[in-house]
């Protein structure tokens, strides 16, 4: 009998990318990969953006927990990719769940780390035990995963993404 314990649970869909309006006043580039994005800068969605949104990832979630719960978005950016961007391995700490839309990609590069991936390494070689999970994902769909789940952009081509934190408030 195999029983797995503590899984991590991640989302994919599709969304309407375009029905997602952020505005920013300034992109810059961030991180150490200066990937051009708007993080950290005051970012707007449109109230309707919002909704859509809210009601997107309210309806992932209620997949995993039945409780009644309210989506609060706690940030949201845009990324612009160019040839040969990339972002460095990160989380996004003090946050329950994050998500990328993709926008506008020829391919989605992204690439999740399994959270024991150390302590593995040090036990099983990589042929065993896998401690990467690269999503295969288009323009017009959204993963939203864990914040605490370590990812990185493998090196691009051009495309947009756009990215955000939520929290979770138990009714």
């Amino acid at each position: 009998m195999q029983i797995d314990i503590f899984p991590t649970s991640i989302f994919i869909e599709n969304i309407d990318a375009n029905l997602i309006n952020v505005k920013s006043e300034q992109i810059t580039k961030q991180w150490m990969a200066e990937t051009p994005s708007s993080h950290g800068n005051e970012n707007k969605i449109e109230k309707e953006s919002l909704n859509y949104l809210h009601s997107k990832l309210t309806n992932m979630l209620s997949e995993k927990y039945k409780t009644p719960f309210q989506v609060k978005l706690n940030s949201i950016w845009i990324n612009k990719y160019k040839n040969f961007d990339f972002q460095e391995a990160h989380i996004h700490p003090g946050h329950q769940y994050s998500f990328i839309i993709y926008k506008e990609i020829n391919e989605s590069r992204t690439i999740f780390f399994r959270p024991s991936r150390h302590l593995i390494s040090c036990f099983f070689e990589e042929k065993l035990i896998s401690t990467i999970f690269k999503p295969t994902l288009r323009s017009n769909q959204i993963i939203l995963f864990p914040s605490y789940l370590e990812h990185m952009v493998q090196k691009t081509d051009s495309g947009t993404t756009i990215a955000g934190n939520i929290s979770l408030n138990v009714e």
